[in-house]
């Protein structure tokens, strides 16, 4: 917001001390003027894109998550994320409930050796990036810390979808989650989902998806878009609201579709590799993605 002028003093960018006529001091006219831009600011918080994704996953509606399930986050700044406050229900989730929290600390927990429940919940406390909150990160902050240092994710959604759920709660869910069986489902959710074997909420379930992930991109070739958690729900990413809200969205579609399938006793046919790569490197259908995804400031 501001820049240094050749005198060493600072101005407000695009204002000057010199030549304004009638001004008095040059320095309390400057002055002024910082503090009537200054103020004029809107305070710190949450931007509307993570407001609108949380109310989504959080739909009474669609089921997504009940009560106080699942979260979201998204990038703040290079050193920093908003997430869900610990503890908030997600349907009808106002800005107060965020909290801004530093990247470093939790990456350096994910890293480090292995930390009692007591540390892991101080570390988190610590890495509150703003004083003046009154509420504490959601345990699910590390896994967001880890996510959001991908390049492909600036948004995240956890959600806990019902038929996806009765997917994960099998023995089959790690060879299901690599499989595809429709085209919109490669154009908003990838090539394939990336399982994690079930861990602990907070920092195991992080260390568990950092594992995943890097097995993942070596042998797809890509970063994941969707993650299957055994036993526990579904994640998300995007570069913006709407791209994880899509894959969130074609997700629970995808999950109600094979459930149905299966219901039917029928054989199953899933799409070969070389089908799902067709349509994930095709042009149209990354032109299609871009007008999905594409997040607008309202």
């Amino acid at each position: 917001f501001f820049e240094k002028r050749h005198t060493g003093s600072m101005h407000p960018a695009g204002f000057s001390s010199h030549g304004i006529p009638g001004s008095g001091s040059p320095t309390i006219r400057t002055s002024v003027i910082c503090m009537q831009v200054y103020n004029r600011r809107v305070p710190e918080g949450p931007p509307d894109e993570l407001i609108e994704l949380a109310r989504f996953v959080g739909s009474p509606a669609d089921s997504l998550s009940i009560l106080a399930e699942g979260n979201v986050a998204c990038h703040r700044d290079e050193n920093s994320f908003w997430v869900k406050a610990s503890g908030r229900a997600l349907s009808g989730i106002e800005r107060s409930s965020f909290v801004a929290v530093q990247r470093r600390p939790l990456l350096d927990a994910i890293n480090g050796p292995p930390l009692d429940e007591k540390t892991t919940r101080a570390v988190l406390n610590s890495a509150i990036a703003h004083a003046d909150s009154d509420e504490i990160p959601s345990t699910e902050s590390y896994m967001h810390a880890l996510l959001l240092s991908f390049e492909s994710a600036r948004f995240v959604a956890h959600a806990h979808p019902p038929d996806l759920l009765s997917l994960l709660i099998t023995a089959k869910a790690e060879d299901l989650a690599a499989k595809r069986w429709f085209p919109d489902e490669i154009v908003c959710c990838g090539r394939a989902s990336c399982f994690v074997p079930y861990a602990a909420p907070g920092l195991p379930l992080a260390r568990a998806i950092k594992s995943a992930a890097a097995k993942f991109e070596k042998t797809v070739g890509e970063p994941p878009k969707c993650f299957w958690l055994q036993n526990h729900g579904l994640i998300a990413v995007g570069k913006t609201h709407q791209e994880a809200i899509a894959a969130v969205k074609m997700s629970a579609k995808a999950a109600k579709v094979l459930l149905q399938a299966v219901s039917t006793g029928l054989e199953l046919h899933p799409l070969s590799q070389k089908q799902i790569n067709e349509i994930a490197n095709w042009t149209d259908e990354h032109y299609r993605q871009n007008l999905l995804w594409r997040s607008e400031k309202r």
